[in-house]
């Protein structure tokens, strides 16, 4: 664990593929503002002494990712509404009333599925996942898109089934995961990836058997931002169907996250230029 702790940083396991740090320094150098922002690997027996950690440094604040979104939860002091109704957290700011949760995910959700509305509204949704990040795809989908039923591809149907108990989802189905992998086909208008598979480095890695096929009429989006485009979007792009990468996510939740830890907007155009020319040479 890094001492001391930088003002801000993201957590996670694993979190070598973050570009979090990119974009958030090089909106705090266009700022002016002399704070920095780095990545910390940071295992689950860690977690309690990290936080331990941050109440007696002076750390602003920090993101969270896998696999920490829900675990966090109970060594955070207070929450918004929005991280309380779906029970994960991805930003905390840390200020005279303790470390306080807030989940910015659905800020990037909406923003990155607003300009699909028409394609969505009152329609269907599979999620592969039922973690963090499918718990913000959820909870915007029925609350902003009023999608009417819900698939989930789980490994786990616990935490499935907590998810639809917790958002009060009345039209869903849990689809285990050895029985998804089999299947050749699904009628889900809109189909997530909300599970890490694909990520920088293990690029060849997808959640959809061999025999999947996607149709012309769905729209595929992937939580995945590293590399832009996964295996699964590569797969639902030759079938024909509309993609949605997960870099609009990544930004526009960075947006709302920067906002809440320095009262500042984000001067978004330069750090999606930084951004976009980094991931120009590594990809």
């Amino acid at each position: 664990m890094i001492r001391p702790l930088p003002p801000l940083f993201i957590i996670g396991s694993p979190i070598g593929h973050s570009l979090s740090p990119l974009l958030h320094n090089a909106a705090l150098h266009q700022l002016g503002i002399p704070l920095s922002y780095e990545a910390i690997e940071i295992r689950m027996d860690e977690l309690q002494d990290l936080i331990r950690e941050v109440r007696l440094s002076n750390v602003v604040g920090f993101n969270v990712t896998i696999p920490h979104k829900e675990t966090i939860i109970p060594l955070l002091d207070k929450f918004d509404e929005s991280a309380r109704r779906i029970g994960a957290v991805n930003t905390v700011v840390k200020d005279d009333r303790g470390l306080i949760g807030y989940n910015t995910d659905i800020d990037g959700v909406e923003q990155t599925l607003a300009p699909y509305r028409s394609s969505i509204m009152r329609t269907s949704a599979l999620l592969i996942g039922a973690g963090g990040a499918a718990r913000a795809l959820v909870y915007v989908l029925k609350h902003s898109f009023g999608v009417l039923k819900f698939s989930l591809a789980t490994r786990s149907v616990k935490k499935a089934e907590s998810l639809i108990s917790d958002l009060e989802i009345e039209n869903a189905e849990i689809i285990p995961w050895e029985e998804f992998r089999q299947l050749r086909s699904h009628n889900a208008k809109l189909m997530i990836n909300a599970t890490p598979l694909g990520m920088h480095p293990r690029v060849d890695e997808s959640p959809l058997g061999s025999s999947f096929r996607f149709t012309p009429n769905q729209i595929a989006f992937d939580v995945v931002y590293r590399p832009e485009k996964p295996l699964f979007l590569r797969h639902a792009e030759r079938n024909g169907s509309s993609i949605i990468t997960g870099l609009p996510m990544l930004l526009h939740q960075a947006v709302a996250s920067f906002k809440l830890w320095t009262g500042k907007e984000m001067p978004l155009s330069h750090a999606t230029e930084v951004l976009l020319h980094t991931l120009s040479k590594i990809e």
